[in-house]
């Protein structure tokens, strides 16, 4: 999120912290991905899906956009950090924040797409997760920010944290928005009341 803001949208408050949000992105989605390849339940498996493609699998779908991030990540990362590379760095921004719309996306259409799984079965689903990957993302990257800041003894101005702190406000009531869309539209069929019930 911050990365793209000050990349992609140019805003000059947030290029500082611009390399901190791609190397915690990295982190984050190395933790995604190993939850997708626990999710395969033997270790054997993933020589199988790395070797043959199943493109009507979502999952599959999931695994090439996780490791599309990884490498279009490692060039962001490289573009932020040599200054031969400025040119360069807005095109693979671009880049980066598009693949993560769609590899968000493809997480929600794991829900969507599953008939097993009837009462997350909705088209609402892709961008709800986009929100939610927005709303955590940022939550995080606050985290670690004041953590990193507070460990160095550096004073982190109150502009970064008001604004931040605004704009996961806003991703935060996204979140409730999509929420709240996909329950009421749940209880307007009767198949799903049980259901919501039980999660709400």
């Amino acid at each position: 999120n911050v990365a793209s803001i000050g990349t992609v949208f140019e805003k000059l408050l947030y290029k500082p912290l611009v390399r901190l949000s791609g190397l915690l992105a990295f982190a984050l989605m190395a933790g995604g991905l190993s939850i997708l390849v626990l999710d395969l339940g033997r270790p054997d498996r993933l020589v199988i899906s790395m070797t043959h493609f199943n493109f009507k699998s979502i999952f599959v779908w999931n695994i090439n956009f996780y490791m599309g991030f990884f490498a279009i990540v490692a060039a962001y990362l490289w573009t932020a950090m040599d200054w031969r590379l400025v040119g360069v760095s807005k095109p693979v921004g671009i880049l980066a924040f598009m693949w993560r719309l769609a590899l968000t996306s493809c997480t929600g259409w794991v829900f969507g797409f599953i008939v097993a799984r009837q009462a997350w079965d909705a088209a609402v689903m892709a961008p709800m997760f986009i929100v939610f990957s927005f709303a955590y993302g940022l939550a995080i990257f606050l985290l670690v920010l004041m953590a990193a800041y507070g460990w160095t003894q550096r004073p982190l101005g109150d502009a970064v944290i008001r604004r931040l702190k605004n704009l996961l406000g806003v991703f935060v009531a996204g979140s409730l928005y999509f929420t709240a869309v996909q329950h009421l539209t749940n209880l307007y069929a009767t198949e799903h009341h049980g259901v919501v019930r039980f999660i709400l």
